[in-house]
Parts: structure tokens; sequence; C-alpha cells
């Protein structure tokens, strides 16, 4: 690797830092802490990709990367709006409602992390649809 500034030398470290938390999150199925740590890493990268004299992450630069990497995939079938206010949600309540979607702004959004089994008391097993 070639010599880095130290500003670069952190971005790589924070980087390096963030794929390992996301992988032992995911790993141990923890999906809800992996949305927290996704959420806040989209905080950072769009700081980092903002006009050099901003001084702290905003909603506006959160949205904006949204907008610039993330919306541009075709089938995208929510907006800036709608994921800053899932992002508010889970960061702030660890749900997913926000001020936003409460008040019809943004649509919530929903996780879903595999099928769901219901047992009865009597012991037998149905797919939860």
């Amino acid at each position: 690797m070639p010599h880095l500034s130290s500003i670069e030398e952190m971005i790589h470290k924070y980087v390096s830092a963030t794929v390992d938390a996301t992988s032992i999150l995911f790993e141990k199925e923890l999906y809800d802490h992996l949305l927290v740590v996704i959420y806040s890493t989209i905080d950072t990268v769009g700081f980092l990709d903002a006009p050099s004299n901003q001084t702290s992450a905003t909603s506006e630069s959160f949205k904006n990367w949204i907008k610039k990497y993330f919306l541009s995939y075709p089938g995208t079938e929510f907006n800036e709006v709608d994921l800053w206010a899932a992002r508010c949600a889970v960061l702030h309540t660890f749900t997913s409602q926000s001020d936003l979607s409460r008040s019809g702004k943004a649509r919530e959004l929903q996780y879903y992390d595999g099928e769901k089994i219901v047992r009865s008391r009597a012991g037998s097993s149905r797919l939860l649809e």
C-alpha cells in the first residue's frame, strides 16, 4: 500500500473496522444492531462526500449521499427522505417508526430477516405469512 496521509489512514482504518463490525453482527444474526452501524456509516460517508467547508454530518449530507450512490440503482422503490426517516427511527427509537413516517412525510421501511415460525401450544408449527 502506498504511503497514506493521516486523514487517508484514518479513513482506511474506519472502513476496515466497519467492515469487521458489520461482518461480526451479520454472522451473529444481530440484524437490528447491524442497521445501526449501516445508518451511522452512511452519516459518516455522507459527511466525507460533503463540501469541504461542512463541519458535521447533517440530514442533507446523508440524503445527498443516498441520492448520489444508492438511489442510482434502477427499481429502487423508496427515496432519500424515506431512508432518512428509517435512519432516524432506528438510531433514535430502535423501531421502524419516525416522526416523518408517522406524519405521512416518508414511507416506513420494514425489515425482514427470514421466515417466522409460529408454534402453537399443542406443539405444531406453521409458517407465519
